[in-house]
């Protein structure tokens, strides 16, 4: 079988795709002929190795979507030919980029014949953090701003606004072009020079008010930034693991926030992944892509463009969840 394997740690180009030995399941294994796979940031890092030492040679990929292809001993539950998601990473798993990979079966989550593999890829870390924040911050009603809206989190938040029936929608990105196919919101251009502090693309934010819930997965100037844009009593959410490190809060900014009564909350999904939680999220994600309330935003690469994909997220050229299909 064939698979992208990373022998040195480096650049996007330490992705190789080589021709390795078929995995073939133990007991309480399946092996899956994967449909699509999931590529996350923190996949860049890993591959830079800058997330700490990892025995090389490795395949990486988490996420993978799929079917059964051969059951391992004592498991009755499981037969070949099942369509399945396989969040690898809620069990320690990896092995995703590759034509085959070996899961347990107690990772598998049944995935319906009406939601398609890559989508469901889209859904697992994206997914469940998108939904996740939506239920910890009700949009009823509220005027939401969401920065980063292009991409996978931002878009599936996007549509959780709606979904829950927000007053009005506000989507930031760095090029306009990245929030087409978002529906009813108002776009909100940073501009070409990257400076999120300054220009005209506050006051689309201010024009009514400001907002209610302000979603900042960036950190830095725009966390900065998006203090003034809050409405009286509103509601800045960090998530993502933004960078902050550039992010100072004077003494009159504090008074501000304190005096309109608005807050800052941080959210990370990271604790909250176990494998039971990353099933029933699927589940209920499933069911909303089903209803037609979820699309997930894709930018699709062939196995054997991973380093592409590796390169085109460090460059910050992709939109949407990056999958490899296979």
């Amino acid at each position: 079988m064939k698979a992208a394997i990373l022998r040195a740690f480096g650049g996007p180009q330490a992705l190789v795709i080589d021709a390795v030995e078929k995995p073939r399941p133990g007991p309480g294994e399946v092996l899956i002929r994967v449909e699509a796979a999931g590529i996350n940031f923190t996949d860049t890092g890993q591959r830079a190795g800058s997330l700490g030492p990892m025995p090389l040679p490795l395949v990486m990929g988490g996420e993978v979507a799929g079917t059964v292809e051969v059951v391992g001993a004592n498991l009755r539950d499981v037969a070949v030919g099942m369509r399945v998601a396989v969040p690898l990473f809620a069990h320690g798993r990896m092995g995703g980029y590759a034509e085959y990979v070996l899961a347990p079966a107690a990772a598998l989550v049944p995935l319906p014949d009406s939601v398609r593999a890559a989508d469901a890829v889209a859904l697992m870390v994206q997914g469940m953090t998108a939904l996740r924040i939506a239920r910890r911050f009700p949009m009823k009603d509220k005027r939401i701003f969401i920065h980063a809206a292009g991409g996978g989190v931002g878009s599936l938040l996007v549509q959780l606004a709606r979904h829950q029936g927000a007053a009005k929608i506000l989507a930031g990105a760095s090029q306009v072009a990245k929030l087409d196919g978002l529906g009813d919101v108002v776009a909100v251009d940073y501009g070409k020079s990257g400076d999120y502090g300054q220009g005209g693309w506050m006051d689309a934010v201010k024009a009514d008010g400001g907002a209610d819930i302000i979603f900042d997965s960036a950190g830095g100037t725009v966390t900065a930034a998006s203090l003034s844009l809050l409405a009286p009593g509103g509601q800045l959410v960090l998530y993502g693991l933004p960078s902050l490190s550039s992010f100072v809060m004077t003494g009159g900014e504090a008074m501000a926030l304190v005096m309109a009564n608005q807050n800052v909350s941080g959210f990370s999904i990271m604790p909250q992944i176990t494998p039971d939680a990353v099933k029933a999220a699927l589940v209920e994600l499933f069911g909303l892509v089903q209803a037609g309330a979820l699309r997930p935003r894709l930018a699709t690469y062939r196995l054997d463009e991973a380093a592409k994909a590796h390169a085109d997220i460090e460059g910050r050229r992709t939109v949407g969840k990056v999958v490899l299909t296979l």
